[in-house]
């Protein structure tokens, strides 16, 4: 009995020793660090837009929009999802499974309609139906208020006149229209909508970016339709009607713009003229106008009209940066001179280059 009892009891001892020793541990041991929250993720949201909510549109990765004709292009957020829906595309987080926080449409307008016709015949704010009711009349003022209380808007690098109006609705809406001959284009999102957390609050940026990214694709022939063209002796060449002769003579022809100070000169000589040469002057045009040349990048030939012609780019310090063609015809030599230190003028002088034309 007595050793039946004494093996008990030490049996008992030695578990009462074992939890002792456990709680004693638990309750003395350094305890782990919880695991903090990705307030990342809890803010963007959505899979693919982790710490874009803290990105300027700039620092940010772009993919690139083109309708199926190649007509037109605009970028978006490469976090972004693009659903493609019949009249344009939806962009979207990867996991919301609400509406489209920004959209893009394309309507075809093969009246030529303008803002006010357009918005008549659509009324922008009638999502909620209360103008499914109203007259013509009331339809039209009401598009024409629209207009009126717009903020105008430049579209891409093309200084295309935009509207942007915000639309009282179920939600408040943001959206941006321009027109063309061939379409009317919207771009617009839910400053109201709380529910894109991926991108927190740079919708408006984000928007405000994609407008500055679109582009119209045109052939050459629809770029330059509307241009002037300058006949010369045996060629000639289209040029931007906001180019208009300013000065002239026998050997020298300059264009001014009415959109800001630069200009194209066209030089004509019966032998072979100067060229540009560095830490020398260099004539542009009439009156002296010359420049002191610091850079020249390497002369090239290319094809033109079944010609080939010499290509240079040359300039001098900061802003100031020309782009020549010279070539001859029937024993005259001449250098069309462009000045191209203006964004977007390098692919003007392109096109106009395009268009030169040699008598056969």
């Amino acid at each position: 009995m007595n050793k039946g009892f004494s093996a008990t009891a030490i049996f008992l001892a030695t578990v009462l020793f074992i939890i002792t020793t456990i709680t004693a541990y638990k309750f003395s041991a350094p305890k782990k660090p919880e695991p903090q929250a990705d307030t990342n993720s809890q803010i963007t949201g959505a899979q693919g837009c982790n710490g874009l909510a803290y990105k300027l549109p700039e620092q940010m990765e772009w993919s690139l929009y083109q309708d199926a004709g190649k007509k037109f292009s605009i970028d978006y957020p490469s976090a972004l999802l693009a659903e493609q829906v019949q009249k344009g595309i939806q962009l979207k987080t990867t996991k919301d499974k609400r509406p489209a926080i920004i959209w893009f449409y394309v309507y075809p307008n093969p009246k030529n309609q303008n803002a006010v016709q357009f918005w008549t015949d659509n009324p922008p704010n009638d999502h909620a139906g209360e103008l499914a009711t109203a007259s013509y009349a009331e339809k039209a003022n009401n598009a024409k208020s629209l207009i009126e209380s717009s903020e105008n808007v430049n579209v891409g690098q093309a200084n295309v006149k935009g509207y942007r109006i915000n639309i009282p609705d179920v939600l408040e809406r943001e959206e941006i229209f321009w027109l063309d001959d061939n379409n009317i284009y919207n771009l617009g999102f839910s400053p109201q909508d709380t529910s894109s957390n991926c991108i927190g609050g740079k919708k408006r940026q984000i928007v405000n970016y994609m407008l500055r990214t679109f582009k119209q694709i045109k052939t050459l022939e629809e770029l330059t339709a509307d241009w002037n063209t300058y006949d010369g002796s045996g060629f000639s060449f289209k040029f931007p009607r906001h180019l208009y002769i300013d000065e002239q003579n026998e050997n020298v022809k300059v264009w001014r713009s009415n959109f800001g100070d630069f200009y194209m000169s066209l030089k004509t000589n019966n032998q072979p003229q100067e060229t540009p040469q560095i830490n020398r002057d260099f004539t542009l045009g009439l009156n002296n106008h010359s420049i002191k040349v610091s850079y020249i990048n390497e002369e090239e030939q290319i094809e033109v009209d079944g010609k080939t012609i010499q290509r240079l780019t040359f300039g001098c310090l900061f802003d100031c940066e020309y782009q020549m063609v010279s070539f001859s015809v029937d024993g005259q030599y001449y250098q069309l001179i462009f000045d191209v230190a203006g964004g977007g003028l390098k692919n003007t002088f392109d096109q106009i280059i395009k268009t030169i034309k040699f008598s056969k």
